[in-house]
């Protein structure tokens, strides 16, 4: 349970709560400090992390997600 440290992201990821996204150097480093030295704010990061791991990225809920788009191409009667 990692924090995520992406300085550009297509994810919707949440600053502070999913992720962290720092846009410049000066950032990044602040931002890795900040884990070292606050351990609310390492926690915080890890659970928001796996909530939305758990909540959108597992082999169940993409498979789920495609098997409906499936379902719905297939009830429009178009080939995928």
């Amino acid at each position: 349970r990692t924090p995520v440290l992406c300085p550009q992201s297509t994810f919707s990821i949440v600053p502070g709560w999913t992720g962290m996204m720092p846009q410049d150097v000066p950032a990044m480093v602040a931002t890795i400090n900040r884990l070292y030295d606050d351990a609310e704010y390492y926690s915080t990061l890890q659970d928001g992390g796996a909530l939305r791991y758990a909540s959108e990225h597992t082999a169940d809920v993409v498979s789920r997600q495609y098997l409906q788009i499936l379902r719905e191409v297939v009830a429009e009667g178009r080939r995928p």
